[in-house]
């Protein structure tokens, strides 16, 4: 008898787990357009990217901070900065200084071979 009574609890967990019905939503990401060709060598700040660019390379991130998401809008000291904690990074991401333990997000991108443009994906 123990086990039918074992039973009923396992079935009540089972119709309540079918009857909860989830949804996931799945969000297209942003898409910045950019032409590194109009951009100076060094850092520019563009809206929700940082973009790094030299003669050779260029290199996307997320304008946000990994500490707590705020927006990074300021290069000091050769340092791209966090205004709300103080986070620094390196020119290519790297924490330089906490609170901020993970390096910044690199975005990827696509590259139209007639243009030239960028197309960054941001998430």
């Amino acid at each position: 008898m123990k086990w039918l009574s074992g039973l009923s609890g396992f079935s009540a967990a089972f119709f309540w787990f079918k009857g909860t019905q989830r949804t996931l939503e799945l969000k297209a990401p942003d898409i910045v357009t950019i032409n590194p060709h109009a951009l100076n060598d060094g850092i520019s700040f563009m809206d929700s990217i940082i973009v790094n660019k030299n003669q050779k390379t260029v290199k996307i991130f997320s304008a946000r901070c990994t500490h707590l998401g705020c927006k990074i809008t300021t290069e000091q000291n050769g340092k791209l900065i966090c205004p709300c904690h103080g986070s620094q990074f390196t020119f290519s991401g790297q924490v330089e200084k906490g609170p901020a333990v993970k390096p910044l997000k690199t975005l990827p991108y696509s590259v139209d071979k007639n243009s030239g443009e960028m197309t960054v994906y941001v998430s």
